[in-house]
């Protein structure tokens, strides 16, 4: 960013200095059009607000002059190389550079980090700025033995996606009885599957809410206890039910979270309407008498905190009521 960028060289969106290519629309108006680089790549400005556009179902507009922008706008090279030449200060050493110096300065720069050799952990002793780093792992031999590994791990992990995928679209398409599918479903749920789980859930006979024949327990309950919050959430979106219970004691997805003090898990649970005092049928305990009972004082605060009834009539769940009490130091009414 600039240091104190004139008026007509900042973006019309983040009213900084534009990095990269610079767009305008019809009137002169300037937009990053240049998505941010780093280890996250970011989307620019104009691709922001051509987002926030299509969410509202409406052509994106100039922030300044309120005028329709086309789909592809004008590229500002005199804007560019008048950016260029803004002076910048260097995170670093905080010396005053031009725009477009800063990024070789910042690179060499003294005053920045001692990087290590992506390598280290295999006994590289390599340490130096970043700049260096990039002759550095050119020359290494682990550093291109490491980039060799990682390559390949990347397409060993791509080629197991496509396979995960195949077999979901095979299982929910193939011939199969309803308990075997049942099984099949729950399988991926409690083993975080989601790229099966997803497969499998998109097809219309798949019953999300059917238990499996050995203990009656449902997916969805299944990835609760195992605290597989993507595999909840992927079930949840296919139209499982968060507050029905499963097995012959009837406990609730909500209650095995709590219980196992999945935290990730129950948050998911009741952003997805699970009733935060259902009650299990074999004691008519709660999900926070299951958390008392496990003794997870951060789970019992979390629950109260979101609406969580620490009374309770029942006989089944006296103790545990009463424990919530003294965990929680409420008074009994």
């Amino acid at each position: 960013m600039a240091v104190n960028p004139p008026a007509h060289l900042t973006c019309a969106v983040c009213l900084e200095a534009p990095v990269g290519r610079v767009e305008q629309c019809a009137r002169g108006h300037i937009i990053c059009a240049q998505p941010t680089e780093g280890p996250q790549t970011e989307p620019c400005c104009l691709d922001k607000l051509r987002k926030d556009a299509a969410a509202l179902s409406g052509a994106a507009r100039c922030p300044m002059c309120r005028i329709s922008m086309p789909s592809e706008l004008t590229r500002c090279l005199v804007a560019e190389q008048a950016i260029k030449l803004l002076f910048s200060r260097c995170i670093y050493c905080k010396s005053d550079v031009t725009l477009d110096e800063l990024p070789n300065h910042e690179e060499s720069c003294l005053c920045g980090p001692d990087l290590r050799c992506v390598a280290a952990e295999a006994g590289c002793a390599w340490v130096g700025k970043l700049a260096g780093s990039r002759v550095h792992k050119s020359h290494c031999a682990l550093a291109i033995q490491h980039e060799a590994w990682m390559l390949k791990f990347e397409a060993e992990k791509e080629a197991r996606i496509a396979g995960d995928v195949a077999m979901g679209e095979y299982l929910a398409s193939a011939w199969l009885w309803n308990t075997q599918r049942s099984n099949l479903l729950y399988l991926a749920a409690i083993h975080n599957n989601v790229v099966v789980l997803e497969a499998m859930a998109k097809v219309s006979r798949v019953g999300v809410n059917d238990s499996r024949v050995k203990d009656g327990e449902t997916p969805l309950c299944g990835a609760a206890r195992c605290g597989n919050t993507e595999a909840v959430r992927v079930l949840l979106q296919a139209g499982a039910l968060p507050s029905v219970g499963s097995g012959p004691s009837g406990t609730p997805p909500l209650y095995l979270a709590a219980e196992e003090g999945h935290r990730e898990t129950v948050l998911v649970l009741l952003a997805g309407g699970a009733n935060i005092n259902i009650r299990r049928k074999l004691d008519d305990a709660t999900p926070l008498h299951a958390a008392c009972r496990a003794g997870r004082f951060d789970m019992c605060d979390l629950l109260c905190r979101k609406g969580a009834s620490p009374i309770s009539g029942e006989t089944g769940a006296a103790r545990a009521s009463r424990r919530c009490f003294w965990m929680l130091s409420l008074p009994m009414e």
